[in-house]
């Protein structure tokens, strides 16, 4: 008779019969995703005897898993939702959704420009230097363009900055949408 691995918070895994599994559900939703974990072989989140449960046909290895380790990728009941609303019969089937995710780069590059400018001496050229920061726009504006062109050439060259990865919103789509056949993302600043 074919097994079911059911995973509970901070509990070792537990072995199930599939009819046992079926008769401690707590819904007719969790019968549908225990369905859905037999035909795909991914693990469920559902409510068996009255208890979070994580529920997937048992294979080698099951005992190395947790329930927290799996938590973040097994189906849940909005996957049926969404599955009912795409009118598909897999949670692989379901069109993707866009999400906007706030992210802050922290790079650490000194940027060196080399100026060159008409002055008298070295003090004046310094003085000239901060006059032309605090003064003159096209100035600023071409220091600016050449820092950027440094960190664009950092970060292509070099993987050694950190991204911290803030908010996540479901948007549903973007104007204009992205491209099926393009990357599945698109920078929106």
């Amino acid at each position: 008779m074919p097994m079911m691995s059911v995973f509970q918070a901070r509990q070792p895994v537990k072995q199930y019969a599939e009819p046992d599994c079926f008769a401690a559900c707590g819904s007719t939703q969790d019968v549908q995703l225990i369905k859905l974990s037999i035909k795909t072989g991914h693990p469920v989140l559902i409510g068996l005897d009255g208890q979070n449960s994580i529920c997937k046909p048992s294979a080698e290895g099951d005992e190395a898993q947790s329930f927290e380790a799996l938590y973040d990728t097994c189906y849940t009941t909005s996957h049926l939702v969404r599955m009912q609303q795409a009118g598909v019969d897999d949670p692989a089937k379901i069109p993707l959704d866009v999400y906007t995710i706030q992210t802050a780069v922290e790079i650490a590059v000194a940027c060196r420009i080399t100026i060159a400018l008409a002055a008298s001496s070295s003090g004046d050229a310094l003085t000239r230097l901060r006059d032309l920061l605090d003064t003159d726009i096209k100035f600023r504006e071409a220091v600016n363009e050449a820092v950027l062109t440094i960190v664009a050439g950092y970060l292509v060259d070099s993987s050694d900055f950190d991204v911290r990865i803030g908010s996540t919103q479901n948007v549903g789509a973007i104007e204009p949408p992205l491209d099926p056949n393009g990357p599945q993302w698109r920078s929106l600043d």
